[in-house]
């Protein structure tokens, strides 16, 4: 009885899975970031990015990088310096933001980060850390997502490295992803079952 429910089930799967191929639904291949020059490392200094606010105190610097050998420097003095890139989105899509940040603990100063005009980081003051991985997820409002990080550190720096946007996956392919780790455990079980029962 546990065989034919096991084969039933496998049968099922299969069924789903050639379903939800025709449809064109598949699983995600390694993503690919929407943004140019996340890690700084272009030649062209900030290429891809446009500097807004108070840009007297913006650089790209080379040395120990989270990726790759550089990272962007930022220590506008009484106001906010930072960059902005236009990103190609999808409408309603959600996106994972993430990015290395390493303030210095010194004050005045300032982080803020935004998605499309949703804030996702807003911070006085920030305490002095290496570079510390922040993910973020938001909703796309339109086609065109200007992603923008604004600065302020009257006295040091505050470090940004390795920025990334990616599609977050749709709820389909999750259900398509789960259901092909059911496929095999069941694969699994049934091999198990076959060693522990083998015919006479």
């Amino acid at each position: 009885m546990a065989n034919r429910i096991l084969t039933y089930l496998t049968n099922r799967l299969a069924v789903f899975v050639i379903s939800m191929v025709a449809l064109g639904v598949t699983l995600p291949a390694h993503a690919t970031t929407l943004v140019t020059n996340g890690s700084f490392e272009d030649p062209a200094v900030f290429f891809g990015w446009t500097q807004i606010g108070d840009s007297q105190f913006i650089a790209v610097t080379c040395d120990e990088a989270p990726d790759g050998n550089c990272f962007a420097s930022f220590g506008a003095v009484g106001g906010t310096g930072g960059i902005s890139q236009d990103l190609a989105t999808v409408a309603g899509q959600i996106y994972t933001i993430s990015f290395y940040l390493s303030p210095d603990g010194e004050t005045p100063s300032l982080v803020s980060v935004s998605f499309g005009g949703t804030v996702l980081l807003n911070v006085t003051n920030p305490p002095a850390s290496d570079f510390q991985k922040l993910v973020f997820t938001a909703i796309a409002p339109t086609n065109t997502t200007t992603l923008s990080f604004s600065f302020r550190d009257d006295i040091g720096s505050i470090n940004l490295d390795a920025v990334s946007v990616d599609a977050a996956p749709e709820p389909a392919t999750l259900g398509l992803m789960g259901l092909a780790l059911v496929g095999l455990a069941v694969t699994r079980s049934r091999r198990r079952t076959s060693r522990q029962n083998p015919r006479p």
